[in-house]
């Protein structure tokens, strides 16, 4: 896998059906019951998650916004305190690119998504605010000793 699990929670949503067909698959199933959510609880974030995948992002930003401060917060309650946070919203093409994506071990990187990401939201921990980029060209990250992506260093717009 090029994208560690933690990463894919912390950092990524889908966006279109497709997209969320992508994402929500059994494999992400099956990481979330090995972190102890029930099946209820994982039909409950699907549904968020889809609802949220099928919004417009500039019609209705505030759901995505939403989305972005719910992970945040979780993040910081349940890993640690970062100084903000930021969600990108990845489409099946993107997904499938980031998946096949392999920089090396222990790797500074850029990756440059196939399509512009339509909508990224970062949240800001101390003050609860929100920043929305529109159509970034990608992330910067790094990589740990298997190759996994386990970093996000920003956007690329």
């Amino acid at each position: 896998m090029a994208v560690h699990p933690n990463f894919a929670i912390k950092h990524i949503r889908p966006i279109t059906e497709e997209g969320y067909e992508t994402f929500c698959n059994d494999a992400l199933v099956d990481l979330l019951r090995s972190m102890d959510f029930t099946y209820v609880n994982i039909t409950e974030i699907f549904g968020n998650w889809r609802i949220t995948a099928l919004s417009d992002p500039y019609s209705e930003s505030n759901r995505f916004v939403g989305a972005a401060q719910q992970v945040s917060q979780a993040r910081w309650e349940e890993l640690y305190k970062t100084d903000e946070s930021t969600l990108m919203y990845l489409d099946a093409v993107q997904l499938v690119a980031l998946g096949k994506f392999a920089p090396g071990p222990n790797t500074e990187f850029t990756w440059t998504a196939p399509t512009r990401i339509a909508i990224s939201v970062t949240i800001k921990r101390h003050t609860g605010g929100h920043h929305i980029v529109w159509e970034a060209k990608g992330f910067k990250g790094a990589t740990d000793g298997n190759g996994n992506i386990i970093h996000f260093g920003g956007l690329v717009t």
